[in-house]
């Protein structure tokens, strides 16, 4: 698991460093970064639903939760077609917050894998 999690890690780093450098080059192409590093981010939180549910660090339950309410909160905007335009307009504000938000859980979790790791070998 350590290995998956530094390599999402890294990817999550070089989209995010990535994308944020191809909107200062191209600022027209601002949506194709966002929809890379959420669409990695997105493939990253699936990935964990396959693993068992230890997770060595707890900041990774509280992201999930929120995650799970800002989706809940967009299928009850589904429900309702005036607010979606609202609801779309606070997620690309609070995407790269997310993202950040994500990138930290992932970086936290592989210091404590490696920190288990150092342990052991004492």
């Amino acid at each position: 698991m350590k290995i998956i999690k530094s390599f999402d890690l890294a990817a999550q780093l070089f989209l995010i460093t990535g994308g944020v450098l191809l909107c200062l080059l191209r600022p027209d192409y601002f949506y194709i970064a966002y929809f890379l590093v959420g669409g990695w981010q997105i493939l990253s939180c699936l990935a964990h639903l396959l693993y068992p549910r230890y997770y060595p660090y707890s900041g990774r339950k509280i992201y999930l939760w929120v995650l799970l309410f800002v989706i809940f909160v967009g299928l009850i905007c589904l429900l309702v077609p005036e607010s979606i335009i609202s609801y779309l307009f606070c997620l690309l504000i609070f995407s790269p917050i997310m993202a950040v938000w994500y990138a930290f859980v992932c970086y936290k979790e592989v210091k404590l894998y490696q920190q288990k790791e150092w342990i052991q070998l004492k």
